[in-house]
């Protein structure tokens, strides 16, 4: 829950400005400044940059009106920049084993597994629970995870595990705002919450990648492929410490960024052959995954165009429609350069366009209903307080003193590697056409990750059963003789758009999305009740 889509992708540039020592900025050349021309010339002239008159047009077009809007920025995009702080203590090398069970296995002797149950402490729900680390010790990585068995028959029942995006933000999100056991309130003190996805599964919330949250390290993590292989590995270490749940119905889900993060990390499990723990279904909600084909989504749905009435005036829808092909056309290049930072960063400047006057209503990014300027969920301040409570700290044993939800220098990190205009779409093939099953659920309300195009992405799926997906007509879901959403699945494919929900579905629609992850989770498909 953080950014916004075309501010994800103002990121390659930033890597090679980070480092760039061309540019005299005392000089008369950058006092009458042009924006395009300069960073030209920092990137070795416009002939290295392989683009047509018309998208080069473009570029200049972006560089230049960004730095009409906004001097001071452009400017310090171009200026060498260090390396950012981390607001962060330095790692605890030796991590603490008081009051854990550690766990080390001959088979992965650079990992090491510390458990606990704080169940009794923090009274979150009444089923065996279990926080603790998987540190990679030779990478000074450590990863913090909350697991909460089922409280059905956690023998038998499917084993979820859950990732927030950002890129930055912990899973302590989806654990006390959206679908884990108990909320954080007001006061600090904990509600149960009827509707968790552990009513017939174990889930399993992860903070990753390191740094963020409880999760700590004296290395980075900056892009989302890095980030995934050590998901793998964290998912190996934990089912051979655990194998009760390794012979469960293993499902990876998540939201928002998770749209890069989860198309990673199943590709990740796959690629692994010798891995000892099989991939039933990738589940996403509200995802960011193909920017190119996402792009027009959010003017669709602020003018209108996404079921919801339009927010902002006829010229100006006008005017933004206008502007998406050029912001595609820009992105396509993008992708094409190889995250070039000139024509990415041009791309992102083009693209913002796209989103100011939306942000400019005061109208909640993730729910178009709402009018909240920047108090849009006060649960996410009390849910940072109550993890930074001293006897919360204690009782999950972290190792880090300080609890921060969503952590910029590990946006920052992946803004710098150009980690968002990355097409996770291969990634998506590669899950379907081995035979593993998907959902896309969107909240028909959410802007910023709206279901338009979240929809044209599953639409232009190029999979084995394409043709029959796109031909199949949408289905009503009713949840106790109310409509609850729409359908359609083909193969291993599958999308639900849910009714009155938001960007955070579970947060918004509690019975409805219950429904629908304990009906995939059982049958993968959509039975109306």
């Amino acid at each position: 829950m953080k950014g916004s889509l075309f501010a994800l992708l103002a990121l390659a540039a930033d890597t090679a400005l980070a480092t760039s020592d061309q540019i005299n900025f005392g000089s008369d050349e950058f006092n009458e400044f042009n924006a395009f021309q300069l960073a030209v010339a920092n990137n070795g002239g416009v002939e290295n940059l392989g683009l047509d008159d018309k998208t080069l047009n473009l570029l200049a077009e972006a560089w230049n009106s960004a730095y009409e809007r906004d001097p001071a920025l452009v400017k310090s995009k171009l200026q060498p920049q260090s390396a950012a702080v981390d607001s962060r203590p330095p790692p605890i090398k030796v991590s603490k084993k008081e009051g854990f069970t550690v766990h080390t296995l001959d088979s992965f002797p650079n990992f090491a597994l510390r458990v606990k149950d704080p169940g009794a402490e923090l009274n979150i729900d009444d089923v065996q629970q279990y926080t603790g680390y998987v540190d990679i010790l030779d990478e000074d990585k450590h990863f913090f995870f909350w697991l909460f068995e089922s409280r059905n028959d956690p023998k038998k029942d499917p084993f979820v595990m859950w990732l927030n995006g950002g890129p930055g933000c912990s899973s302590s999100t989806g654990l006390f705002f959206e679908l884990g056991p108990s909320f954080v309130n007001g006061n600090l003190t904990l509600d149960r919450n009827p509707n968790s996805w552990n009513n017939n599964a174990t889930v399993l919330f992860l903070d990753q990648p390191v740094n963020v949250g409880y999760s700590y390290s004296s290395n980075r993590v900056t892009n989302t492929k890095m980030a995934a292989e050590d998901v793998y590995s964290f998912l190996e270490v934990l089912f051979s410490a655990f194998p009760q749940y390794k012979s469960l119905p293993f499902h990876i889900s998540g939201e928002s960024y998770g749209g890069k993060y989860l198309p990673a990390v199943g590709a990740a499990i796959l690629d692994h052959p010798e891995r000892s723990f099989d991939l039933s279904s990738v589940i996403i909600g509200n995802p960011i995954t193909d920017v190119s084909v996402q792009a027009f989504s959010s003017v669709a749905m602020a003018c209108g165009d996404g079921g919801y009435p339009s927010v902002l005036d006829e010229e100006t829808c006008s005017d933004l429609y206008k502007k998406v092909p050029h912001c595609v056309s820009l992105v396509n290049a993008c992708y094409d350069s190889n995250n070039n930072y000139l024509i990415c960063q041009g791309a992102s400047m083009y693209c913002l366009q796209l989103e100011l006057p939306y942000l400019e209503t005061g109208r909640n990014p993730y729910d178009i209903s709402d009018i909240c300027y920047d108090e849009c969920y006060p649960e996410t301040g009390y849910i940072q307080d109550y993890l930074r409570r001293p006897d919360v700290i204690k009782a999950v044993g972290s190792d880090v003193d300080d609890f921060v939800d969503c952590d910029n220098k590990v946006g920052s990190d992946f803004q710098l590697s150009a980690d968002g205009v990355k097409n996770e779409g291969p990634d998506v093939l590669k899950i379907l056409e081995n035979g593993v099953d998907m959902l896309f659920y969107d909240g028909n309300l959410d802007w910023i990750c709206s279901w338009p195009g979240v929809y044209q992405l599953v639409e232009r799926l190029r999979y084995k059963n394409h043709s029959e997906f796109t031909a199949k007509p949408l289905t009503q879901w009713y949840v106790d003789g109310v409509a609850a959403g729409e359908t359609k699945s083909a193969g291993h494919l599958s999308w639900m758009k849910v009714y009155g929900a938001g960007h955070m579905v579970p947060h918004n629609k509690g019975v409805v999305a219950s429904n629908m992850i304990n009906q995939w989770l059982q049958h993968r498909e959509f039975t109306s009740s």
